[in-house]
């Protein structure tokens, strides 16, 4: 009895963990997507230091709530865990905390680009 049962886990972990293959078009598709997410999100970064440079905090805080959402929706982990901190900083008003912040985001989106084009 104590093999059928493991062998009836091991079927319900196949079943609920299997993905479908993707296609060599569908890898392409979902590629080219990741890319345009990337670089949307570069220029929001943009967008992050321009606004921190002239204080204006409303700008901060929306531009770090669009990059903490599509950083989870793409699965971007420590990405959105960047904009959620830059997004911290808004109700403080902590322009220090934010530039740094927002120089860790630029730099580890580097990182991450180089990543998924190589």
């Amino acid at each position: 009895m104590g093999r059928e049962a493991v062998r009836g886990w091991k079927r319900i972990c196949r079943k609920l963990l299997w993905r479908k293959k993707l296609s060599p078009t569908e890898r392409e598709e979902r590629r080219a997507t990741r890319s345009l997410v990337l670089a949307d999100m570069q220029r929001q970064i943009g967008v992050a230091l321009s606004a921190i440079e002239m204080g204006d905090f409303d700008t901060i805080g929306a531009v770090a709530c669009r990059l903490r959402d599509d950083a989870s929706n793409y699965d971007f982990g420590r990405l959105g865990e960047l904009g959620a901190a830059l997004y911290d900083t808004v109700p403080t008003r902590d322009i220090r905390t934010a530039r740094n912040i927002a120089q860790k985001l630029m730099t580890y989106m580097g990182k991450t680009i180089g990543y998924y084009l190589s």
